[in-house]
């Protein structure tokens, strides 16, 4: 899938089977504006690992520093080829045809399960969704 930001936030979720579509999910954030910031801190933080409601980015990055964060060479107003891959409580983030992730999690906060897909940017970010593949 490859998605085109030419702001801040984008993010790739699974949600859990409910009612409420907020009820638990785990999402990938591409954070471009951190991708070729002059702050390496903020490099750091250009892809990132949640699970509402339970995990939020805060949290995880109190409790684990650096575990759930990463950094990967995106930028604004640039399409970016995404490939999550999930297996059981594992995924990984390939980023623009990259050979190695840019981000692993070992340890999904929601468990080994399914549940729907869902594309979502924050309110002040204009993106845009391109070749979209479920295997």
């Amino acid at each position: 899938m490859a998605s085109r930001s030419p702001s801040s936030k984008t993010l790739i979720s699974r949600t859990a089977p409910s009612k409420s579509i907020w009820s638990a999910c785990l999402a990938k954030a591409l954070l471009t504006t951190n991708g070729r910031a002059d702050d390496q801190a903020r490099r750091n933080h250009s892809t990132q690992y949640v699970s509402q409601p339970d995990f939020p980015w805060f949290r995880l990055r109190k409790e684990n520093p650096g575990v759930y964060e990463s950094y990967v060479d995106i930028e604004q107003k640039a399409w970016t080829k995404v490939k999550i891959v999930v297996s059981g409580t594992k995924a990984q983030l390939y980023v623009n045809g990259a050979a190695q992730p840019s981000l692993i999690v070992n340890d999904l906060k929601l468990g080994d399960g399914h549940g729907q897909i869902a594309l979502w940017t924050g309110s002040d970010t204009e993106a845009y969704f391109s070749q979209l593949k479920i295997e």
